[in-house]
């Protein structure tokens, strides 16, 4: 790790020489000499996706300070945001005044009002948390490309839960500037901010530079956990998900609110418990939900956030509703979802989430998470296409009951689901099945991936003597930079030789990034593989996709003393 930091520290040296008062002679097509300024601006732009877009934006800033730089590409991302929601706004209204379009095309447009709000309140929170000398960024960076990541997938989520292609194809030009700006953004601070930052640490004394004495060294596999929770959560946090009981024994922990259906606890519905914890909460809000069978829709706004919610048992206290795509008016796939999480830090414990739309609902979503650093542990998700849409953010599963048929483990998060049983089911006459979908279409310079470690993939009770005719594959690419790893896995003989599938009428198989790595049973063999799948021989090669890695930064410091890696 020492080694790369150098690398990186390096390398701003060369790529933002004016940081650091190094002079580059850089010089356009005329060779006519730039002025420090674009020198400045080029050196930024170097590495964005859309360079040219980058070099406008900055173009009118008045300085060759890169912090001033960086400051004013953030804020003309932010001005570009704005006008998108702005945008979303107008269509929306035009719509609702429109008899030519449906209640579908109102619905989606409000979600995608309402993600714009989340990216607009992500990107301010980006802005305040900079400072004004990004070398001292520090610990802040990975949470700061964490929210910048999820702006950028709120955009992308707001297009693919619309239908209609003419809507879509007139949103998708409409936001297509903020959507570069935030790619940009995002490339800015995956190499310039994340160089500035590292030679901040080594001016500290934190990291070693070639020829400096030795400092605090970063740590390279440190982060470890107490019965495989992860280390970003906090004590207080793992503490509860220790103590929360099941199986109808009192909760060890005191809960802020119970619910239960006969009356004995303040509320009778999982929805009134979240509207009573507080907003913007600095601590949690547990919510204990006895056994019993609850049929509602539940929605955790965005403003409700470190919500922990426990129950009795995953086939005990179960949350459940029917809305899907194909049966259920104005619904899109994001609002199909019977339990909505918006919000940052959730967690739950012993509980089971339904969507029973069936096979017929097409996308018919159990939950859907949308925040960062959620927590979820020995719970079920049963549906069919779409069940666990891991949606956004920092998302860690551990000894859970995944169910579907379709892309049933699919979104746009950095997701590790580690130690669960993935059951495949029977779905339409003809229909194959698919594990996953991952949804990245940004790039494999952030984390946005989906990981299955040490699970076990097996067909459920309908489909098991058929599970030689129906075709299932372990995932297909949904989007361009589509990422997924098997690993430690036990494969059931009902995965297909082939492993993967493409995404059909798209080429989305040839720049994916797919791969399995040490697993076993009948269909783990990989001699018939498709060629655009890798089969990793050493651990060094999904090393980066490890809970460690994957969900939190290396720095994170001191670790909690239990001996259990969240490595290989």
């Amino acid at each position: 790790m020492i080694g790369k930091v150098i690398v990186s520290v390096a390398s701003v040296l060369l790529v933002v020489g004016v940081a650091i008062g190094v002079v580059a002679v850089v010089k356009n097509n005329h060779e006519t000499p730039l002025t420090p300024q674009m020198k400045a601006v080029q050196a930024i732009c170097q590495s964005t996706t859309d360079k040219a877009s980058c070099v406008k934006t900055l173009e009118p800033a008045n300085t060759d300070d890169p912090n001033k730089l960086i400051k004013a590409f953030m804020l003309a991302t932010q001005d570009a945001l704005t006008k998108s929601y702005n945008f979303t706004g107008q269509t929306e209204a035009s719509v609702s005044n429109s008899t030519a379009n449906g209640p579908t095309n109102k619905a989606v447009l409000e979600y995608c009002k309402r993600v714009f709000t989340y990216a607009l309140e992500d990107l301010k929170s980006v802005l305040e948390e900079m400072g004004e000398d990004l070398e001292q960024t520090g610990s802040k960076l990975d949470q700061l490309k964490q929210w910048l990541t999820g702006v950028f997938v709120y955009q992308s989520s707001c297009l693919d839960d619309i239908e209609d292609a003419d809507l879509r194809k007139m949103m998708a030009e409409g936001i297509a500037d903020s959507q570069i700006l935030t790619s940009n953004a995002i490339d800015i601070f995956s190499t310039v901010v994340t160089s500035m930052a590292e030679l901040g640490l080594a001016k500290n004394g934190t990291i070693s530079l070639p020829g400096a004495p030795a400092g605090r060294r970063l740590l390279e596999e440190a982060e470890t956990a107490e019965g495989g929770i992860p280390t970003w959560m906090s004590g207080a946090d793992r503490k509860l998900l220790a103590k929360a009981g099941r199986g109808g024994a009192a909760p060890r922990i005191r809960p802020t609110y119970v619910v239960a259906k006969d009356g004995s606890g303040q509320f009778k519905t999982v929805g009134q418990a979240v509207n009573a914890c507080p907003n913007k909460n600095p601590g949690r809000c547990i919510i204990y939900i006895k056994a019993g069978v609850y049929r509602e829709q539940v929605i955790i706004p965005k403003s409700k956030n470190n919500i922990f919610m426990f129950g009795d048992g995953a086939r005990k206290t179960i949350i459940t509703y029917n809305r899907s795509v194909k049966l259920s008016p104005a619904t899109t796939t994001s609002l199909s979802g019977t339990v909505q999480v918006e919000s940052e830090g959730f967690m739950a414990k012993y509980i089971g989430f339904k969507n029973t739309a069936g096979p017929m609902g097409h996308q018919a979503v159990a939950i859907r998470v949308n925040g960062d650093r959620a927590a979820i542990f020995n719970c079920r998700f049963d549906g069919y296409q779409d069940t666990l849409y891991v949606n956004n953010g920092r998302q860690f599963y551990r000894n859970c009951v995944v169910s579907g048929t379709v892309d049933f483990i699919f979104g746009k998060s950095a997701t590790v689901i580690q130690n669960s049983l993935i059951v495949v089911r029977k779905g339409n006459p003809g229909q194959y099945n698919t594990v996953t979908a991952d949804g990245n279409e940004k790039g494999f310079n952030v984390k946005i991936g989906i990981v299955l470690q040490n699970c076990r993939i097996v067909p459920d009770r309908k489909l098991s003597p058929e599970r030689l005719k129906v075709a299932s594959y372990l995932g297909r690419p949904w989007k361009k930079f589509s990422t997924t790893i098997v690993m430690n896995t036990e494969i059931g003989d009902l995965i297909r030789p082939e492993g993967w599938m493409i995404w059909e009428g798209e080429s989305f198989h040839k720049s994916c990034k797919y791969i399995e790595y040490n697993n076993r049973g009948p269909g783990a063999n990989t001699a018939r593989r498709v060629n655009w799948a890798k089969v990793a021989r050493v651990g060094s090669e999904v090393n980066g996709f490890t809970v460690a890695n994957w969900l939190g930064p290396v720095q994170w410091l001191q670790a909690t003393g239990v001996p259990f890696t969240l490595g290989l």
